[in-house]
C-alpha cells in the first residue's frame, strides 16, 4: 500500500529519514495540542526527547533502533543492569547493547541553531571481575567528542559508575549546525575500545517568565516647581527581559514625598520645594524614581526700580516713567515670600495710568 502511494517518496529519501520526519511531525501536532489545552512550553520542553536511539540494538520501549551512525560494532549482553544510581534510566536492553569501536552519531532533524541536552548512556557489560573479560578500573578509557568537542577524555565506564552491569548517564548542551544535526563521536582512548550504549537528544527546559523586577524611567529627575515629569515603567523577567505583555502597574509616592502622581505615572511637582521617591508596583514587585524639586533660581536684576518712592537697597529711585501718581503707607508688609525686594519696595507705589521706559539694556538681549 505504501509503495502504491509514495513509491518515489520513500525510495528517494529512505525509510529511515521518512520516519524521522513523520515522528517530527506527530510531536509538533502533540505540542500544539498541549499548548491548546494550557500546558506551559517549559513543562512540554522537560518532557520531550526529540531523538532515542538504543546503540547497537532494535526498538526498546521509547529507543527507536540503532541509526545515524558510522564507523564501530554491534553487541549485546544479558546481564541485569543497574539502573538504581540513574534519574530517568533508559530500558534494560538499552544498556544491554552497545555500539563499540570508533563511530560517530550524526542525529539530524533538530532546529538549526536550537538548544539541546544530549544525554549518554553508558554500562559495562564486558569488563570487570567475574564478567566475560575480566579485568576493571582502566580496562577500558575512551574520548567522546560533541559537536567536535572533547567532552570525556580517558573516560573508564567501570570506575564512573562503580562496577560492572552498572548504568550511568552523561549529559552535555549542544547546539544544532545550519543543518540541524548534532554530532556525537566516540574515539578509542588510552585502554581499549569505545562504546556507548543509549543516545538522546533533549530540548533544553525553558523556564517561564516570572515578573521579578520593574524599572522606572527615567530614574531620576529634577524638575522646577509646578513643573510636570512622565515616569515609564518597564516589568522584567528573571533573566531581565520585558514582559510581553506587561502587566498592570500602579503608581504612589513614598510618605513624605512632594508632589502628587496619577495612575499614568505622570508627575506633577506642586510648589514646594523638595523630592519624592515615585513608586509603581505590580503584585508584590515594585520599582522606584526620583523626582527632585527645585527653587528656580533668581536671575541678576539688571535694573530695578523703587515705583513711587526713592532708593532703597539695590532698588533705584523710581525713574523712566511717564503719567500716573506716587503714594506711600507705613503699614508693615510680610516679605516672606522668596527673593522679596525690600520693605520701603512695597511700601510705594505708582497708581493710575503710566509707562516706563527701562532704558540702558543690552539691544536683543532676554
Amino acid at each position: 500500500m505504501l509503495s502504491a502511494l509514495w513509491p518515489a517518496a520513500l525510495r528517494s529519501i529512505g525509510l529511515r529519514h521518512f520516519r524521522l520526519r513523520y515522528l517530527s511531525l506527530i510531536l509538533l501536532l502533540n505540542l500544539s495540542l498541549l499548548a491548546s489545552l494550557g500546558f506551559s512550553p517549559a513543562a512540554m520542553a522537560q518532557a520531550t526527547a526529540m531523538i532515542s536511539i538504543n546503540a547497537g540494538g532494535g526498538v526498546a520501549g521509547s529507543f527507536a533502533a540503532d541509526e545515524f551512525v558510522q564507523g564501530g560494532g554491534t553487541d549485546t549482553q544479558t546481564g541485569t543492569i543497574n539502573t538504581s544510581g540513574v534519574t530517568n534510566p533508559a530500558p534494560q536492553a538499552v544498556y544491554q547493547s552497545e555500539r563499540w569501536g570508533n563511530s560517530t552519531y550524526t542525529l539530524p532533524g533538530l532546529t538549526p541553531g536550537g538548544s539541546y541536552t544530549v544525554r549518554l548512556h553508558f554500562a559495562e557489560t564486558f569488563y570487570g571481575p567475574g564478567m566475560p573479560g575480566g579485568g576493571g578500573t582502566g580496562t577500558r578509557q575512551f574520548n567522546v567528542l560533541v559537536n567536535g568537542t572533547q567532552v570525556l577524555t580517558n573516560f573508564d565506564i567501570f570506575a564512573a559508575a562503580g562496577g560492572a552491569n552498572t548504568a550511568i548517564v552523561k549529559s552535555y548542551p549542544a547546539t544544532a549546525n545550519a543543518s540541524g544535526n548534532i554530532t556525537v563521536a566516540f574515539t578509542q582512548g588510552a585502554a581499549d575500545n569505545a562504546k556507548v550504549s543509549g543516545i538522546e537528544v533533549l530540548a533544553v527546559s525553558v523556564p517561564a517568565p516570572v515578573l521579578t523586577s520593574i524599572v522606572v524611567s527615567p530614574a531620576t529627575a529634577s524638575l522646577n516647581p509646578s513643573a510636570t515629569q512622565q515616569f515609564t515603567a518597564t516589568a522584567k523577567d528573571q533573566s531581565g527581559v520585558a514582559l510581553s505583555p506587561q502587566p498592570s502597574f500602579t503608581w504612589s509616592l513614598d510618605s513624605g514625598g512632594v508632589g502628587a502622581v496619577n495612575a499614568t505615572g505622570l508627575y506633577s511637582a506642586g510648589t514646594t520645594a523638595g523630592s519624592a521617591t515615585v513608586r509603581v508596583t505590580s503584585g508584590t514587585v515594585s520599582g522606584t524614581a526620583t523626582a527632585t524639586v527645585t527653587n528656580v533660581a533668581p536671575s541678576s536684576a539688571v535694573l530695578s526700580v523703587n515705583s513711587g518712592g526713592g532708593a532703597v537697597g539695590a532698588f533705584a529711585a523710581d525713574t523712566g516713567f511717564q503719567g500716573g501718581y506716587v503714594g506711600t503707607y507705613t503699614a508693615a508688609v510680610d516679605t516672606s515670600a522668596a527673593n522679596a525686594a525690600p520693605q520701603a519696595v512695597y511700601q510705594s507705589e505708582r497708581f493710575g495710568t503710566s509707562t516706563y521706559a527701562l532704558t540702558g539694556l543690552t539691544p536683543g538681549a532676554s
